[in-house]
């Protein structure tokens, strides 16, 4: 959700993501999103934040700001039954 998040703040606004890293750095809003979660844990769905992770720097980079906030969110349990009860945590995880 991070990543379709930034994602779409480039579709309207130039440059590299990192140029929007910190607060409310995007002059335009990005495409309307509907997030629908699949795992629980993060609340990506309804923040404004989005943690993306710079390979380059080794960094997380937050973007955060109104327009990163999802228009929709579906909160649907039943999305999440058939994943496993721990998931692995793959180099982009955070603790």
């Amino acid at each position: 959700m991070d990543a379709a998040k930034a994602t779409g703040i480039l579709v309207t606004n130039p440059g590299s993501i990192r140029d929007y890293q910190g607060l409310d750095k995007a002059p335009m809003p990005r495409p309307p999103l509907i997030a629908i979660p699949t795992t629980a844990g993060t609340g990506s769905e309804v923040t404004q934040s989005s943690v993306i992770t710079d390979e380059q720097r080794k960094v997380k980079m937050r973007i955060i700001g109104p327009k990163n906030m999802p228009e929709v969110a579906v909160e649907d349990p039943s999305l999440t039954v058939s994943m496993p009860p721990a998931l692995p945590r793959g180099r982009g995880w955070m603790p």
